[in-house]
């Protein structure tokens, strides 16, 4: 997660010193139990699988990267209601199968 913060900062898409600050909020968010970590259980797995095929066989291909189908994979077996992302891909997908998706538009 901190790659991807830093490669926004230095994108401009964030203050410089922004990665760390929000690195941190995250950090402290995960101790507050505000936010779980999932690991990449058998259950994981096997929802990224069957999320990719009912995509790819959809009328409208959506298709992600493996480990964005892992991100939303894991939002649907830890049963959250909501998932960050700033991946245009990843928000629609996780927004079609009914996630809300932070920061909000």
């Amino acid at each position: 997660m901190y790659c991807a913060l830093r490669k926004k900062e230095n994108l401009k898409e964030l203050k410089a010193g922004g990665a760390a600050a929000l690195f941190d909020k995250f950090r402290e968010d995960v101790a507050n139990g505000r936010v779980a970590l999932l690991g990449l259980t058998e259950d994981v797995h096997r929802e990224a699988e069957r999320l990719g095929q009912r995509l790819a066989k959809s009328k409208s291909p959506l298709l992600l990267r493996s480990l964005d189908l892992i991100h939303i994979a894991s939002a649907v077996v830890g049963k959250s209601v909501e998932i960050g992302a700033t991946d245009v891909r990843l928000r629609d997908v996780a927004s079609e199968i009914g996630l809300r998706v932070l920061p909000t538009r």
